[in-house]
């Protein structure tokens, strides 16, 4: 039993050695800035970055965004701070938008996302075309809020405490 176990493990760990991986794709990431937690009223602002693979030089083709309506209203929409037909060589915040929550709810959905197109050369000149990769920014959450009960049984067991402490200094005395 042990020879079958020993056999099948060396050739898993063969063939997750020969697959090949991914290791050096573009990416594009949504980041909101500062905490994600917000009361209705606050503003928050999402910034997407992206990073080309390494030693190629992307070409941006096309831009598309959209955000949570029923969460957020656009301050400033997310906007695109490279032209397309720029060409990027390294990490880079390529858009931004900020928002004002209206309600933060975790719905398990987005709230700001954007979708890209590039192409990308490396340098021996190939190019590597139709590739799009999307993002999203954090929900935004509401601040956390401590109920009444909550806040009563902690002001109970504070006095409490404190009618203890006096008792047992009361009886040290004595």
């Amino acid at each position: 039993m042990l020879r079958h176990v020993v056999s099948v493990s060396l050739v898993m760990t063969a063939c997750a050695t020969l697959i090949p991986t991914k290791v050096n794709a573009a990416t594009l990431t949504g980041l909101p800035s500062g905490e994600i937690t917000r009361r209705p009223g606050d503003s928050i602002e999402y910034s997407f970055v992206f990073t080309p693979t390494l030693n190629r030089v992307a070409t941006l083709r096309g831009f598309a965004s959209g955000f949570d309506s029923s969460e957020l209203s656009p301050l400033n929409p997310i906007q695109l701070l490279v032209s397309l037909g720029d060409s990027i060589n390294n990490r880079t915040t390529i858009a931004r938008g900020t928002f004002r929550v209206n309600t933060p709810v975790r719905g398990g959905l987005r709230d700001a996302g954007i979708t890209i197109l590039y192409e990308e050369e490396d340098s021996a000149g190939r190019r590597f075309t139709g590739l799009s990769l999307s993002a999203n920014g954090a929900d935004v959450v509401p601040v956390p809020v401590p109920e009444p009960l909550t806040m009563l049984g902690a002001a109970a067991a504070l006095g409490y405490g404190a009618i203890l402490k006096r008792k047992y200094a009361k009886n040290t005395e004595s």
